[in-house]
């Protein structure tokens, strides 16, 4: 096992064992794009966020719809705090 596939599969933790070997194989195909489109150490949030969502969508419990909802009411509370915080710094 490399270091990268045994840092993936700790990072995995409990959700390796519900995983395939196939689905396994897809994640860390998917780390390594996620880490090329994000490899500002900085950004391990972001990294962390797109990996999470890889594995939970291979597990069924997000669909992209569901991941299109959440940025779409992210975006809008965004916008609620964003005009909150210039009313008041005024």
């Amino acid at each position: 096992m490399t270091d990268d596939m045994y840092e993936l599969m700790v990072w995995l933790g409990p959700a390796a064992s519900e995983l395939t070997p196939e689905q396994i194989d897809r994640v860390a195909e998917a780390a390594r794009d996620i880490h090329q489109r994000y490899p500002d150490p900085d950004d391990s949030h972001l990294r962390d966020a797109a990996l999470s969502a890889v594995v939970q969508h291979l597990l069924g419990e997000t669909t992209p719809e569901e991941a299109c909802r959440a940025l779409s009411a992210a975006r809008q509370r965004e916008a609620e705090a964003f005009a909150a915080a210039v009313q008041l710094d005024g």
